[in-house]
């Protein structure tokens, strides 16, 4: 009995969602009482019309030029332009001759160090791998 009244009270409320939804569509789509019943295109005044004929290209008999008759399909004695073979030759490209490499002097790579003293790193500017987009 129970299933039956929640059948039952689901089917109403399903019914009046369907009723309410028709009639807002039938009252969307009738249109306004005061609306004027039909639309007449306006009248368009005499001298409008005038100046529209008098604006009218003036037509010009054009006579038909004669055509003559052209048998269809006739091998016509013509021959086509031969292409002019050119022979262009190119030229092959050489490598350019490597430069001799000077020879340093025999007593080796000039240091700034004091011949007895070791080698140091100067602290002056440590490296980093950041980025940045500060152009100086």
């Amino acid at each position: 009995m129970k299933t039956v009244k929640e059948l039952l009270s689901y089917l109403t409320a399903v019914g009046l969602l369907v009723l309410g939804l028709g009639a807002g569509s039938v009252w969307l789509l009738s249109p306004d009482p005061t609306m004027k019943a039909e639309a007449k295109a306006p009248i368009v005044p005499q001298k409008f019309l005038d100046s529209i004929e008098r604006k009218k290209p003036v037509p010009v008999d054009v006579v038909a030029p004669v055509q003559a008759v052209v048998p269809v399909m006739q091998e016509s004695p013509v021959s086509l332009p031969q292409p002019i073979l050119r022979r262009e030759a190119i030229r092959e490209v050489s490598r350019p001759v490597p430069k001799p490499k000077r020879r340093q002097s025999a007593s080796g790579p000039m240091s700034m160090e004091a011949p007895g003293e070791p080698a140091r790193l100067s602290a002056a500017a440590p490296v980093t791998t950041s980025r940045t987009d500060f152009p100086y």
